[in-house]
Order: structure tokens, then C-alpha cells, then sequence
């Protein structure tokens, strides 16, 4: 496994990511995995269960109706 930061991408390999990302998402490909959402009067327990690790996905704010 290698691990590197988009930044430090040559710009037209950024932009060919983008490009296929782009493509992906248009597909739909590509899905979030969603552990939990909260509401913003709830921020404290969403930044706790992101600190208890136990989310398998991301944790969604809600703002607003």
C-alpha cells in the first residue's frame, strides 16, 4: 500500500483524478458510507462518537430543516 497527499500530484495528474472522479460520481460508482447523522444541536455526541472510533463510515452534521 502506498499513501500520498493529492498535492503533491503533478497538476495534470490532479486533474486527471478529478476528471475520473467526476465520471464516477456521474455513474454512481462511487458511495459514501454513512455512520451516523446528527442534527447541529447534537454536534457534541457526533464528535464523540468520532472520537470513540466506533463509526464504520462518516458522521454527518445536519443544518438546518
Amino acid at each position: 500500500m502506498r499513501w500520498f497527499i493529492v498535492y503533491e500530484l503533478p497538476p495534470s495528474a490532479r486533474l486527471d483524478c478529478m476528471a475520473r472522479l467526476s465520471t464516477w460520481l456521474g455513474e454512481g460508482r462511487l458511495q459514501h458510507a454513512i455512520a451516523d447523522t446528527f442534527t447541529l444541536d447534537a454536534v457534541v455526541d457526533a464528535h464523540e462518537r468520532v472520537e470513540s472510533f466506533a463509526a464504520m463510515g462518516n458522521v454527518v452534521i445536519t443544518i438546518g430543516s
